[in-house]
């Protein structure tokens, strides 16, 4: 049971011959994955062939394309086929993809499934400045406050 942890299925009910299309699976199968900037991040897709001694070819795509060059692995095609993007977003990637993965099997007639999933990609959030300085304050005296960080600008409220 521990196995199905954290991983999500998708499968098709529609089925109109004997042939069963592959079933998608992965902990990165969710609506939107989300990721920093600059950050590493895997993301593996299995496709299991339903029916036994049947062959599953797996591929995808990312529109719109990101900059960053990503490594596939692909254990090619096989009863179970997996599928795991290496990748490290850029800057100029932040913003939205759809990374849409397909199998195919060779079932009589050959039947694909198709999963897409949302990859948003955010800037790396900024740490936040130390400041030092006394923090008492009494009315109508002033307090040096110091702030640490590379930061373009500091405001301040009390």
């Amino acid at each position: 049971v521990g196995w199905l942890s954290y991983k999500n299925f998708v499968f098709s009910t529609s089925v109109s011959s004997s042939n069963i299309a592959p079933v998608a699976s992965g902990s990165s199968l969710c609506d939107t994955v989300r990721v920093c900037a600059g950050v590493p991040v895997e993301l593996e897709v299995d496709f299991l062939s339903p029916e036994q001694g049947q062959i599953t070819t797996a591929d995808f795509s990312i529109d719109p394309p990101l900059s960053a060059p990503i490594t596939v692995q692909n254990s090619g095609p096989g009863l179970t086929t997996t599928l795991r993007l290496d990748l490290t977003p850029t800057l100029t990637d932040t913003g939205s993809y759809v990374i849409t993965y397909s199998a195919t099997d060779n079932g009589v007639p050959p039947l694909t499934s198709t999963v897409s999933v949302v990859l948003q990609v955010s800037e790396v959030p900024t740490v936040a400045p130390v400041i030092t300085g006394d923090t008492v304050v009494c009315p109508g005296r002033t307090v040096e406050l110091t702030a640490s960080g590379d930061h373009p600008f500091y405001e301040w409220s009390d």
